[in-house]
């Protein structure tokens, strides 16, 4: 049934209802694992899209192709929710997703801070860029946010305004400084904090995965459920990392493996990575949250991935495996067994170094340092991993499962070719 947008407040969380006319340059929303900041952003968003001639949206993560699955899927799943698909043309070719109100020719672009060009190229019909949301904010760097302030300039109708959106992971991200160790000018924006108690559509059983965590590990539990600023500790599982873009060659790589995490609420993850000198490389990546099978694979046809790559996916999910297969992949089942998610942690963490590409993973580059040992709120540090956030590593253990798990003789991809 479609929404009475004169009834609004009815279907947005009373937390944030008090935004969705604010037009203060600097919107901060700070919020725990649940607490539906995303989802507020998104209605904000399409609210003043419909009401409000010359509100141009611009929506960014870190990386570009990110945005489909996060940033225009959240306004899609709004415009759909409120029954209202056709006010809205929408374009979803990967790449180039635009969301258009019919009534004034608002826009909504989605750029990644990985092509500043396009970034710095957007123009709009109907007028100025009025809103910048960048997802994620805590990916980003601070120089990043300088330069998409001053993107916002000239007076319009409706002030111009830069919404930042994130998990608060990391006690030392630039967001904490500039924000909240020095008081925020409320005449020039706001912060707002939330957590899951704040979400009223949120679903009971969501909530009690979200408690557990207390007494399983101490950091998300304070991170996720609190929304308490993250801080580094010890128990944090990889040392052997590289962060950088480097060059990406395949015949400059050996052992050249493909591994599949599947998920829903869990992101899906289609990783790729290779070996040079004994280190791994990663330097392929498809992601996606809230997304079914059928459509992840849609994804994967559309983006780098050869269907000739022998790839191994989650046993756990052997229908979405023939899905895969049925789609011409050669997906096979993992082994797994007892034991087989630490001696995986253990073997990547044995190699001497791990290089991940910054700008084609970015999801892996952002999972990957943030891994961690449970820890006990006294300090104490399991020898377990926290399962929280770990997509792209998961697909990555299950990519190289061949050689801590036996057999690891670098012909695996070879032989299961022939095989097929």
């Amino acid at each position: 049934m479609r929404v009475d947008l004169s009834k609004i407040y009815a279907v947005v969380n009373k937390k944030y209802g008090p935004y969705l006319d604010d037009y203060r340059r600097i919107q901060v929303f700070k919020g725990g694992a649940g607490a539906g900041k995303s989802v507020f952003v998104a209605q904000k968003i399409v609210y003043n899209m419909i009401l409000k001639k010359g509100y141009n949206v611009m929506a960014l993560r870190k990386t570009g192709r990110d945005n489909h699955n996060s940033t225009f899927a959240e306004i899609k799943k709004c415009i759909g929710a409120w029954d209202m698909e056709d006010i809205f043309k929408i374009k979803s070719a990967h790449g180039l997703e635009e969301i258009i109100c019919k009534a004034n020719n608002n826009k909504a672009v989605f750029r990644g801070l990985d092509d500043v060009n396009k970034v710095k190229s957007v123009t709009f019909e109907t007028g100025d860029l009025v809103c910048i949301w960048v997802e994620e904010a805590d990916e980003t760097e601070e120089e990043d946010y300088r330069q998409l302030n001053l993107r916002l300039r000239g007076v319009g109708d409706i002030p111009k305004h830069i919404v930042l959106s994130f998990n608060p992971v990391d006690v030392d991200c630039w967001i904490k400084k500039e924000f909240f160790d020095s008081p925020l000018d409320p005449e020039r924006g706001f912060i707002c904090q939330s957590t899951y108690t704040d979400n009223e559509f949120l679903d009971d059983i969501y909530k009690d995965e979200l408690l557990k965590l207390k007494d399983i590990d101490y950091y998300y539990y304070s991170v996720y459920v609190q929304n308490q600023w993250g801080a580094r500790t010890t128990a944090t599982v990889f040392h052997n990392l590289k962060i950088y873009d480097f060059e990406v060659e395949e015949h400059h790589y050996q052992n050249i493996r493909h591994g599949i995490d599947f998920g829903y609420n869990h992101a899906n993850a289609f990783m790729g990575c290779g070996y040079k000198d004994g280190e791994l490389y990663i330097f392929r990546e498809l992601y996606g949250k809230q997304q079914l099978n059928k459509d992840f694979i849609a994804s994967a046809e559309q983006s780098d991935f050869e269907k000739d790559y022998c790839i191994t996916a989650d046993s756990a999910e052997p229908d979405k495996i023939k899905e895969w297969r049925n789609a011409g992949f050669l997906v096979y089942s993992s082994k797994k067994g007892p034991g087989s998610l630490m001696r995986g942690i253990d073997y990547l963490k044995s190699l001497p170094c791990i290089h991940i590409h910054k700008s084609l993973c970015p999801n892996a580059a952002r999972e990957f340092p943030r891994i961690k040992y449970k820890q006990l709120r006294d300090g104490t540090i399991l020898d377990e991993i926290m399962e929280l956030n770990d997509d792209t590593v998961a697909a990555i253990r299950y990519a190289n499962e061949e050689f801590f798990l036996g057999g690891g003789d670098g012909d695996f991809a070879i032989i299961k070719k022939l095989r097929n």
